[in-house]
């Protein structure tokens, strides 16, 4: 049987998957005003990496564990918030989630590219007197693309 919430808890709330295992949190989600959180416990033939640690601790005749890492947030913008500073301290790379999650521009950064991002002033195309070319990546960059990464970004647009 499928828990669910009583609606004195079903607000907006971030919650995450733990492995009774180790744990370990391998989900963090968030949700608003539903049962989100047990969802992802439903049985369903499904090859994500989330459904493959639920069934690895279905495995060993254990259950995977929800709890809830905030409740009562005010609005949907503050539960996407906290879900994405929670996936930044504890990794995607150590999580099943495809995504950091909603509002990541404003994520997890290291001082330098934070000064990078932020720190320089405006520069007018206008004042530019050397030739050059000038990408904007409007979606495709992330601080955590490496060098290549960026380049590859990049190179696709070339046609000199």
């Amino acid at each position: 049987m499928l828990m669910k919430f009583s609606k004195i808890t079903r607000q907006h709330y971030v919650y995450a998957l733990v492995n009774p295992t180790n744990e370990k949190i391998f989900y963090v989600g968030k949700a608003s005003g539903n049962n989100r959180a047990f969802e992802h416990l439903a049985t369903k033939e499904n090859e994500s990496d989330k459904a493959k640690v639920i069934e690895s601790i279905r495995s060993q005749n254990k259950e995977p564990r929800i709890d809830v890492l905030r409740y009562g947030l005010e609005s949907e913008s503050v539960a996407f918030e906290v879900e994405a500073a929670i996936i930044d301290v504890i990794g995607l790379e150590n999580l099943t989630n495809k995504i950091k999650g909603h509002g990541t521009f404003r994520g997890r950064v290291t001082a330098k590219e934070m000064e990078k991002r932020h720190g320089c002033s405006p520069v007018k195309v206008s004042d530019i007197k050397e030739k050059c070319i000038v990408f904007y990546l409007r979606g495709s960059y992330s601080p955590s693309l490496s060098d290549l990464e960026l380049y590859d970004c990049t190179r696709q647009f070339w046609t000199i």
